[in-house]
Order: structure tokens, then sequence, then C-alpha cells
């Protein structure tokens, strides 16, 4: 049998699990007869041997051409008068051995004919058929297939006792003793063979049972391997299961983090970011799974465990989508530039801006709020209470807010239940009291407010009040803070009135009931006002989305003393939910990103903007279709960046030049009189023109490599929209 294959001919193959693709025949190894394919599945190629002869029975087309075709040929001269047709002459075979009937009696018995209509010859040279005899079972049968009389010899079982049968029966004088039953085997095979050169892709019964039986096995093995080497990625992890599910899951996942390039002007007056800190150490040396994935910049999976009834383990993966999402490689500056920096605009437009974090207890608050932890120390230059400062003290100096005169304060304090203390008194704590005056402004009674002149001075009140704030032990951390932290930094006119105030808030972490029931009368106490005040949040920041003319400020000491923040008609809010990425806080991270789902909705001031996530499906068939329109994101974001850039060098060259202009001019005017000193016009001239030289040659050198990165962003803009 000469086999079709051929390099680069497509053809369809049966995988492991039941599936079946395309694939291109990449090799034909004759001398083992397998046969090597290729095909691109998941972002790369793959390829495999097939055994020849399980190709042919995916492909039956791929078959080719039997070498010999036997055939069966009844002559129509040689047919009896009786109406019992003789026994067929096989084409290259002499002496057809035939099976030994059971009923010999039956065998010779030659049976009635039956009267039947002369037939026409040109439909068929048998002038007649026999009914059928009680013959054998297994006698050797011929059934028609022409006119012609040309008939295939095929074995007869049991399911086709309904199709026409031509019973074969011998005389007695031409009866020969049948030869031995091990040759019928061979003689069935070949009579076995179509006249047509088609072959039967239907395999018999035992071989179906025995095909199917030995992929059972193969699949068995391969399932026990996969198993056993699923356990060894982790072993001794009783959550092996769910490991190997959320790394299935991940390894098909198209991820596109967030980066520096999708750094753009965030607008609206809520903002919801979301941040995953990494695992420590106590999760990692316990063998915590990490149950979150984050595929985009702004969409989250949690891989909520579950088990069924039977004890089937299976993941549940639930997608929610924010304004953006932080992984754990990503640093508090990066987060500052995503949340808190588009707000300190609003500082010195006049308006009210907040930020704060809000997660359960050990996500990470404090870490991003305050600083880095380097052992026990936390570096208070690295947090969001710094970086707010520094922009604050730049913009303050800038060219647009220079002449505005605004003196800069901060404040520190803390809301410990219903109690507010100064963080920055000296000696013991200060008891605040938080009234409300005739005017409806809200005044923390005893409050200090320390002037500060540079970022410097900030930092040291940061770690002066971060000492002083009460923490305690909880069942998620060693030394939690216990109490809402609120930094301010208030700018104020020459005549002390407040400009613009800018609150970022250190919430305490958010607890479940059930994780303090063992835990003392001090700490359920705590944790109830802690989550009472959270709750008055959330309903602040509903009405505050509502526009409604009155907010729920009073049911909590938080939200009274942000008061200003929610009913200020320039407020802008920002809030960063922070989350554990370990299986024993699954239930604490979903309830926080409800939380955090449930502002976000409220943020929608448009109806027709869809917050909706994607499906946790999507990840994994994404492709490139948006990389255009990526592309020409991320040259815009450039453009625009670039550009204030370049006005700025340009206007600061100005300034340069100007003053260099009137030391010159003054220069002049000393050479017009007619006694002045030759010599120190010399030397000033040499020491002008020195200076000149250094500075405009620095600033000039800037300015044509910021230019040449602005001329090649604009180029580029323009061939992208062309095509």
């Amino acid at each position: 049998m000469a086999a079709r294959i051929e390099n680069g001919i497509y053809v369809d193959i049966r995988r492991s699990d039941g599936r079946v693709h395309n694939a291109i025949v990449t090799g034909f190894n004759k001398e083992t007869s397998f046969v090597s394919v290729e095909w691109f599945e998941d972002g790369e190629t793959k390829g495999k041997e097939i055994a020849l002869k399980i190709l042919y029975d995916t492909n039956p087309t791929l078959r080719g051409t039997p070498e010999h075709d036997t055939t069966i040929t009844v002559v129509p001269s040689k047919i009896a008068t009786n109406g019992v047709l003789p026994r067929p002459q096989l084409k290259g075979v002499s002496n057809l051995p035939v099976r030994q009937p059971v009923d010999r009696k039956s065998f010779h018995q030659a049976p009635q004919p039956v009267p039947t209509p002369a037939p026409e010859p040109e439909k068929s040279n048998c002038k007649g058929v026999p009914k059928k005899t009680k013959a054998n079972r297994k006698s050797l049968l011929v059934k028609p297939k022409n006119a012609r009389g040309v008939a295939a010899v095929q074995p007869v079982t049991q399911p086709e006792v309904d199709e026409v049968e031509h019973t074969i029966v011998t005389t007695k004088r031409n009866r020969q003793s049948l030869p031995a039953r091990q040759h019928v085997p061979d003689i069935r095979t070949k009579a076995s063979t179509p006249t047509n050169g088609r072959k039967s892709s239907l395999p018999s019964y035992q071989d179906k049972i025995g095909q199917a039986r030995a992929e059972r096995r193969a699949n068995h093995e391969e399932q026990k391997k996969m198993r056993e080497h699923q356990m060894n990625i982790d072993p001794g992890n009783k959550n092996w299961q769910f490991l190997s599910m959320i790394r299935e899951y991940q390894n098909k996942v198209d991820f596109k983090t967030l980066s520096i390039s999708d750094l753009t002007s965030i607008d609206g007056r809520i903002i919801v970011c979301v941040r995953k800190r990494p695992m420590n150490k106590s999760e990692i040396t316990g063998q915590e799974v990490e149950v979150v994935t984050i595929p985009n910049k702004d969409h989250i999976v949690i891989h909520r465990p579950d088990v069924k009834y039977d004890l089937t383990k299976s993941i549940d993966n639930q997608t929610f989508r924010f304004d953006c999402v932080f992984d754990e490689n990503i640093d508090n500056d990066m987060v500052y530039r995503f949340t808190a920096k588009p707000l300190v605009n609003t500082l010195f437009d006049g308006g009210h801006a907040t930020v704060f974090a809000y997660g359960q207890t050990g996500s990470g608050k404090t870490h991003t709020m305050g600083g880095e932890f380097r052992g026990k120390e936390q570096d208070a230059s690295n947090g969001l209470y710094a970086f707010t400062a520094a922009d604050v003290f730049r913009l303050l100096r800038s060219r647009q807010y220079k002449n505005m005169n605004l003196k800069v304060n901060c404040s520190f304090f803390e809301l410990y239940g219903d109690r507010t203390f100064d963080l920055l008194a000296k000696g013991e704590k200060k008891y605040l009291r938080v009234l409300e005056d005739g005017k409806g402004k809200v005044n923390v009674v005893g409050l200090e407010e320390v002037p500060v002149e540079d970022e410097s001075d900030v930092i040291k009140l940061i770690r002066s009040g971060s000492k002083n704030r009460f923490a305690g032990k909880t069942s998620a951390n060693a030394c939690s803070s216990r109490s809402h932290a609120i930094f301010q930094i208030i700018l104020r006119t020459r005549d002390k009135k407040v400009h613009g105030k800018f609150s970022i808030v250190d919430l305490a972490g958010s607890e479940r009931g059930a994780d303090t029931t063992t835990s003392d009368a001090k700490t359920r106490l705590e944790g109830a006002a802690i989550n009472t005040s959270l709750l008055a949040l959330k309903e602040c920041i509903r009405a505050m989305n509502a526009k409604q003319d009155r907010a729920p400020f009073r049911q909590s000491k938080l939200t009274l003393v942000l008061r200003d923040s929610f009913v200020h008609e320039k407020s802008r809010t920002c809030m960063i939910a922070m989350i554990s990425p370990g299986l024993g806080s699954c239930e604490h991270t979903l309830n926080t990103l409800h939380y955090a789902n449930r502002v976000k909705e409220l943020g929608v001031e448009d109806g027709n903007i869809t917050t909706k996530p994607m499906d946790a499906g999507e990840f994994l068939t994404l492709n490139n279709e948006n990389d255009q329109e990526c592309s020409q994101h991320t040259i815009e974001t450039d453009i625009n960046a670039n550009e204030g850039i370049v006005l700025d060098k340009t206007l600061d060259l100005v300034d340069a030049l100007a003053v260099y202009k009137n030391k010159f001019l003054e220069l002049a005017d000393m050479a017009n009189q007619a006694d002045y000193d030759m010599l120190e016009f010399a030397t000033k001239m040499k020491k002008n023109l020195v200076g000149m030289k250094k500075e405009m040659y620095q600033m000039v050198d800037q300015m044509i490599e910021q230019v040449t990165d602005f001329e090649s962003e604009l180029i580029a803009e323009r061939e992208l929209l062309k095509r």
C-alpha cells in the first residue's frame, strides 16, 4: 500500500485530551513508520511524532491504492440452469479453501427454485436468485456488485443477515477435500479487500476495544506523571492541586502590566487603584498559594479555591476592573505617580484633595503611605507623604505659582476609637477635640500646624509622628496600626486663610468579626470602631458622588475631620485598595475588592462609561489588535510631556540671556565713561564671557537633545496617523 505522505501537507491529528485539529507534516521516517507533525498553539510552535497507522485512522483519505486487487468473477455462461450459483473463481487464486460446514445434509441439498420473471439482459446476467438456506452462518457468501457479475467475497457475521446474499453450493462430483483451518485467515484477509481500491476506515470491533483500552491506559499514565510533576513543583504543599491549576491559568495569560508609558492625566472626582503586595516571609515558609493574578494595567483576577460536594477541587476566577492595578514589582514612586500626583494641582487651584489607603491588616498600607521598612526602621523619604510634599514645594517654586506667595503648613494626628490625638505634640500625647463652629466649619481644637520650608522638614515630621501611633498585635500582623493616621499639607495665604488642603490618610486595617473572636475585649472594641468609621467613609463617598446637599460626615470622627473633602465643590478623592496575595487572605482580599468596586461604581458620573470587567477567559486569547492604539497612546503621552519640558527650558534660556544682557549693558555704560578702569573692565568682561559660555553651553546642549526627541516623536505620530 503506497502512503501519500509528503512534507508540507496538512493532516488531522488527535490529541491525548480528545481534541482533533490540523497540523503540518514535517517529516516521515519509513523505517519506524512514524510521521513528524507541527502546529501553532498558545503563542508557540509545538510538535510530536505519530504512528502511521494512527494517522490513517484519523485521515482515511491518505491511504494509497492497493497493489493487488483480489476480486471474484462469475462467468455468465457457467451459471447452472437450476438457478443455483456455481462456485466463484478467484483471480490469481486456485483451489479456494472453504470452511467445513456444520450441517452436511443441508449443505448438499439444493434449494427449491423460486419462479421469477425473466430479467432484462442489460440489467443482470443472473437468471434467478435462490432463497436463503439454513446453511452454516459462517459459509462463504457473494454479494453482487454490478450487472457484470463481479462480486467481492466477504465473511458473513451476525449483523449482516439482512443483506441480499447468494449461497455458493458445490456439486457432489466436484467436491474436494477441504484444507486445514489454519489457512482460512489468510484467504479471508485477501478476500475481504474491496474491489474499488478503498479500504474501510473503521477497524474491527476487537481492534476498537483494544485501541480504546490502550488510549485509556496511556491517558492514565500521562495524568499520573502530570500529577507527580505537579506535586514535585512544591513538595509537601497540601494545596498543590490549586497551585497547579493557577499556574496552568497563568501560563496561558498574555500579561500586559502597568508601565510608566501608561501614565496619563486621570480625570474624575474619584480614582480607585489596587496594589498587591509580595508574599512575605511567613507566607513563603508556610507554603501559601498565591491566588492573585494581574493580567494587565486595569484588571485583577482572584482565583478563589473551591471544593465541590464530591471533594473535587477547582478554582473560581473572579475578575475586577479599576483605574490602575499595581503588582508586587511596582515601587512607591510609581504608585505615587498614578494616585496622588494627579491631585496635587487641585491643592493649588483652591480645592481639597484626599488620598486614603484601605485594606486588610498587614496588606502594606503604612508601607505605601509612610515609606518602605528596612528592618524595623521606616524610610520616611520613600512614601506618599514625602513624595507629595516634594511635589508641592516644586510647584510652589515654579513660574506658575511663584507669585502667589503661599505658605506651607503641616499637621499630623490620629483617630483612635472616638478620640483624637496630636502626633506632633512634644511630650505626652495631647488629646484634641473636634468641634463645629457656627459657620459650619469643622475645627480640630488644639491641633498644631508646623510651618515647613522644604521636603526635609516634612520628612522629620513624618518620622517623629509615626513613632507615636497606637499599635497592637493582631492575627495578621505583630505590629499593626490600630488608629487612622491623617497627614495634612495646608496652603495658606498671607492673611492666614486656607487656600488648599491635601489630606493623606493611612486607615487602620479592616477586620472580620470572625477573626477577632479569640482576641481580648480591647482588640474587639478597636475592630468595631475601625469598621464603623470605614462604613461611614463609604457612605460619605456615595453622597459625594451623588452630589447630595448633605453628606453623613457626622457618623464618625474620621469623616467629620475630612468633612471638607466631601462637601467642597473642588474636592477630589483617590482610594488605594491594598490586598494580600496568599490563599489564607482570599476572603479578606475579595471583601476589599468588593468595597473598592462599589466605590469605583459610585465614581462613574457618565452612565455610558463601562466599568464591567473582562471575563477571566478573555485574557487567555488576547491578540495584538490594540497594539497600534497603544502605540499611538504612548506617543501622544510622550509628546505632551516633552512639550512642557521644551517650553520650560526655552523660558529658562530666555531668562539666562536676559541676565547676561543686563551685565553686558552695565559694562558698555562703564566703557562710555571717560576715566573708566580698563583693567577692571577687561576682568569683568572675561568673567561674564566665561560664565556665559559655561552656562549657555550646558543649557543649549540639553535643549538640543530634548528638542531632537520632541521632533522624532512628532514625526512618529504623523507616520502612525498616515498608516
